[in-house]
């Protein structure tokens, strides 16, 4: 009777053990299950930013990835000196992200970010409100959230990128919060189109 009885609790503690670990499971997947198209969302306000677009600048070793609504042509030149930029449609907001890795080393899967830890697996920053005079300079700019800033405002605390990588299509969602807390989640699904980066190597001064 004895050994009956440490059976089934035995049987008992393997059950919700295993119960435990689906449910934390489940919760890791539900956490990017958000309904949201091809856009970013801040939290705190509700309002949301459409990008419409992805494009990976193929001429940069690390994976890089643009979410805008802009459209960018074969080429795009960085702004030197307080030239103009190239864009064949100007960009309102633009989510720039920087893996640390090349493409071909990047799997699908998680990736994370964190500011208290030296190496990450990305790097990101939102920008939105971008507004450009008629000769395509860029005047002004809302920061949103960058790994890099010092205002604790829109310096990025954590975040999370699920990321599936297709030949040409992409599937990205996106969890990020600042260090006072506010939260932005985003995703993206469609084509990953490419481009040659031209950077500004001018000295101005």
């Amino acid at each position: 009777m004895y050994i009956k009885i440490i059976k089934y609790l035995l049987g008992v503690a393997i059950l919700v053990a295993f119960m435990s670990c689906g449910k934390e499971d489940n919760e890791n997947e539900n956490i990017f299950e958000f309904k949201l198209n091809n856009s970013y969302r801040i939290e705190s306000t509700g309002v949301g930013f459409g990008t419409s677009n992805a494009f990976e600048p193929e001429n940069i070793s690390e994976f890089n990835v643009i979410l805008t609504d802009s459209e960018i042509g074969n080429e795009l030149t960085q702004s030197c000196c307080g030239s103009p930029w190239d864009y064949v449609i100007n960009p309102t907001t633009e989510v720039q992200i920087s893996f640390a890795k090349s493409k071909s080393e990047l799997r699908s899967g998680i990736y994370t970010y964190n500011r208290n830890v030296e190496d990450n697996d990305f790097v990101i920053s939102i920008s939105n409100q971008m507004i450009f005079d008629r000769n395509n300079n860029l005047t002004s700019l809302n920061s949103v959230a960058n790994s890099y800033s010092s205002n604790s405002e829109i310096r990025i605390d954590n975040a999370q990128i699920e990321l599936l990588l297709g030949q040409v299509v992409l599937k990205l969602n996106y969890i990020i919060e600042t260090v006072e807390n506010n939260r932005i989640i985003g995703s993206y699904i469609g084509d990953l189109n490419s481009f040659n980066y031209k950077f500004c190597n001018a000295d101005c001064d």
